[in-house]
């Protein structure tokens, strides 16, 4: 999650310094202030992974049960 968290961070500070802030999920819902989208996107970003893993989780417990 904290590499999730920090890419987030990197990624929108990237996307700005180009002039794409608006193509980025938090961007593109308005937001211009660039702290509050980097924070919000590194976020977003973080809580992908946290429910990407859970899932993976939940999956590996339901194949390994039936063995």
């Amino acid at each position: 999650m904290c590499l999730g968290t920090w890419m987030g961070f990197a990624i929108t500070f990237i996307m700005n310094h180009f002039g794409y802030l608006n193509l980025t999920p938090i961007g593109s819902l308005g937001i211009t202030n660039l702290g509050l989208a980097i924070f919000l996107n590194g976020l977003l970003a973080s809580a992908g992974v946290w429910i990407l893993n859970t899932i993976q989780d939940a999956l590996e417990k339901g194949f390994y049960k039936n063995q």
